[in-house]
């Protein structure tokens, strides 16, 4: 319906890992115990062009331990078991590496200041809040500019950024 009726284009699917999200749905996980907690929710990055601005460089993480290891002492390039043929470029140091679309951050705050803008103007918090100002993604990307202020989600993200 976004996509068709509205308009919006699919710009990147992300996934979202809660490590401190209560066990859901009760009855199959703690009472009847068939089945184990649901700790990921999907978060569809819209855009209303085909080719929204945005760069994966402004939101570069560290390497990691063993990417600055084979920067370090050198990589021999060859065919992967995966299938991948890793190139000499492979070893070249970009300075940080290009995240994952999985953000891992727990959503156990209590006093943000989303959550203190709607008890002083007596809102219910909406329930599907996410706690992205930790993951870097969208507060160092797209929510950086402030361009996007409709919709209780997105003003939650605009909390974030100031």
């Amino acid at each position: 319906m976004l996509c068709r009726e509205l308009g919006f284009h699919l710009a990147q699917d992300f996934y979202w890992w809660n490590p401190s999200k209560l066990p859901t749905p009760a009855e199959w996980v703690t009472v009847r115990r068939v089945r184990v907690k649901d700790a990921v929710n999907q978060i569809w990055w819209l855009s209303k062009t085909p080719w929204p601005k945005a760069s994966n460089t402004r939101v570069l993480q560290p390497y990691s331990s063993s990417m600055k290891t084979l920067l370090r002492d050198g990589y021999t390039p060859n065919m992967r078991p995966s299938g991948h043929d890793i190139s000499d470029q492979f070893q070249k140091n970009n300075g940080a590496a290009i995240p994952p679309n999985l953000i891992a951050v727990a959503n156990t705050e209590s006093n943000s200041p989303y959550i203190s803008y709607c008890k002083s103007h007596d809102i219910k918090p909406h329930p599907a809040r996410f706690s992205l100002r930790d993951s870097g993604i969208f507060h160092k990307d797209a929510y950086r500019r402030r361009r996007y202020r409709n919709g209780p989600i997105c003003r939650q993200l605009l909390f974030r950024s100031s």
